[in-house]
């Protein structure tokens, strides 16, 4: 709920949690989420 939070407000984030907390699963959650509901297939960075 973070990141689309930010996400619609139009402001940036890190993700700059410890080793093994789902950063890389946070992300790429994020970008299905876009690509499912909101139809943005990218390109992101």
């Amino acid at each position: 709920n973070w990141l689309i939070s930010l996400w619609t407000k139009g402001i940036s984030g890190i993700l700059a949690d410890e080793m093994g907390l789902g950063k890389t699963l946070q992300s790429i959650s994020m970008l299905a989420y876009l690509k499912h509901f909101h139809k943005n297939n990218g390109p992101h960075l």
